[in-house]
């Protein structure tokens, strides 16, 4: 795979995909079809199943991630210190997972804890959690975080949980590499050498402008131009003969109905000449009563 990104600055979905599936084919042990068939998949999401006590309900897009020894972790785990926050008392609760949790939701008896739980950790990190992290990721290995409903690579850097940045606004910023992982969550950018980057950090509005303007940009080119703006143009023969065609916007449009249009128009203005003249006839009637 290193091989393969060398000298890349970007590599596409299909180039990925194409990739990946000569590597299944390549190892001692053949993956099964299904494994094949998720790898298209990808690029559009998996669905895995978190269980509170860190690990997932067994399931097909798991297998995935086995065929390629790829580690995935989450931290929405449910321990001592969640039991004694919340106060659950049972702490078999661990063994559930989220599926489980929402068909619970939807019986006859809910379980009161488990919603109390997953409504105050909705951000899928609990202390026991990162710490548990912090404990299975090794130094300098990468694995797979699932969080917030999102796949992130993660690792570890001199005790700091750090995050490969992947999010758009970031782009053209290559000061900036990874995100630290703290329990509130998403914190300190560092550099490629996990260095606090120096790099302008502007805020989620100021990003979100700074893409709405991009956006703009490049849909310039498909909008209508104002009518006001569009240019109509005679030819000579035109400017002598209005009976003739008129070139319009590079387009050349019969004239059939000018002579009609003359017409009303002497018309209209003849009739407007008499109208004035009758006013001014009566006008001067008026004078001369008075």
């Amino acid at each position: 795979m290193a091989q393969f990104i060398e000298g890349k600055s970007s590599v596409s979905s299909q180039e990925l995909q194409v990739k990946l599936i000569e590597m299944l084919y390549n190892m001692d042990e053949v993956a099964d079809d299904i494994v094949f068939s998720l790898v298209p998949r990808i690029s559009e999401g998996l669905e895995v199943n978190p269980k509170l006590d860190g690990t997932f309900a067994s399931s097909n897009e798991l297998k995935i991630f086995e065929a390629f020894k790829i580690h995935l972790v989450h931290g929405w785990v449910l321990g001592k210190t969640e039991c004694s926050q919340l106060d659950i008392a049972d702490e078999n609760l661990a063994s559930t997972s989220y599926e489980e949790f929402c068909s619970d939701q939807f019986g006859d008896n809910p379980n009161d804890e488990l919603k109390r739980f997953f409504e105050t950790f909705s951000g899928q990190l609990t202390l026991t959690g990162y710490m548990e992290l912090l404990s299975a990721i090794e130094p300098g290995v990468f694995a797979v975080l699932f969080w917030n409903n999102h796949f992130s690579t993660i690792c570890q850097n001199e005790g700091r949980l750090c995050l490969l940045v992947t999010d758009l606004g970031y782009k053209e910023k290559y000061n900036i590499c990874w995100e630290v992982l703290d329990i509130s969550g998403a914190g300190m950018l560092l550099n490629p050498d996990f260095e606090e980057s120096n790099s302008h950090i502007e805020s989620d509005a100021q990003l979100a402008q700074q893409l709405a303007s991009k956006y703009r940009s490049n849909q310039k080119g498909s909008i209508p131009q104002d009518p006001s703006n569009v240019s109509f143009q005679r030819t000579e023969t035109d400017q002598r003969d209005h009976t003739d065609n008129h070139n319009i916007a590079g387009m050349n449009v019969s004239n059939s109905s000018s002579k009609n249009t003359s017409r009303k128009t002497s018309q209209k203005n003849g009739k407007s000449n008499n109208r004035k003249q009758k006013k001014q006839s009566k006008t001067e009637i008026n004078c001369h009563i008075m």
